[in-house]
């Protein structure tokens, strides 16, 4: 039986927006400041999809893992929330001004264990990377995702990561592209009118307080 592609129109419900593969992968929870985020990676079908989405992965890749068993499809559901959260300590070092040991240790464990499923190829203008994404060992699938966040770590862009700021902000890491680096927010039509709004509700509320004299007032 012929395999289908995993659905990905449920990544509708995600913001795009952290400009790097890697950085949208840690982003991949509803909220870094609430205690229990919600998590959009429900599903091995949801790890898949988002990489086939990201252009990670094809079409004929994805369908291929999607023919996993049930027990490795949990495991690789697992796998990946695991290596999202040790991206997510790597970058977030970088904002903190913390060195995060074990993070990167888990990080270059994870490259050397993904190394050979990446080869240099030629092309007619030059040489490029090729992974070999099999269901024969599902964990290749982070491959491409593990070396784009090791390449980002060592380029220029780094020096724009930013974190949309607590407590209106979510957390979200991004890349400021911004000609003048300006930019605050994950997303302006929503963390940044969040933010609008609180601001907004607390001088309202500073008003009402001002005009309205207190109970003390009366003893």
């Amino acid at each position: 039986m012929k395999q289908k592609a995993p659905d990905t129109s449920w990544l509708d419900r995600i913001e795009i927006v952290g400009g790097h593969p890697a950085i949208d992968f840690i982003n991949t929870v509803h909220s870094y400041t609430e205690d229990k985020p919600r998590d959009y990676l429900e599903s091995a079908g949801h790890v898949i999809g988002w990489h086939l989405h990201q252009g990670l992965i094809d079409a004929t890749q994805a369908r291929r893992l999607s023919s996993l068993s049930a027990v490795r499809r949990d495991k690789l559901l697992t796998e990946s929330r695991a290596l999202r959260a040790t991206l997510h300590a790597v970058f977030a070092s970088r904002l903190d001004g913390r060195p995060a040991t074990a993070a990167v240790a888990r990080l270059n464990r994870e490259l050397e264990r993904l190394a050979r499923w990446r080869t240099l190829e030629q092309e007619r203008d030059g040489f490029t990377w090729r992974y070999q994404i099999t269901p024969t060992h599902p964990h290749s699938l982070f491959a491409p995702l593990v070396f784009a966040a090791a390449e980002l770590l060592r380029s220029d862009d780094l020096a724009r990561l930013k974190a949309c700021p607590p407590p209106e902000g979510c957390g979200w890491l991004f890349i400021d592209r911004s000609r003048n680096g300006s930019r605050t927010w994950c997303n302006m039509k929503t963390c940044g009118n969040l933010a609008k709004q609180h601001r907004h509700r607390a001088r309202q509320s500073k008003r009402h307080d001002h005009r309205t004299p207190s109970t003390e007032s009366f003893k």
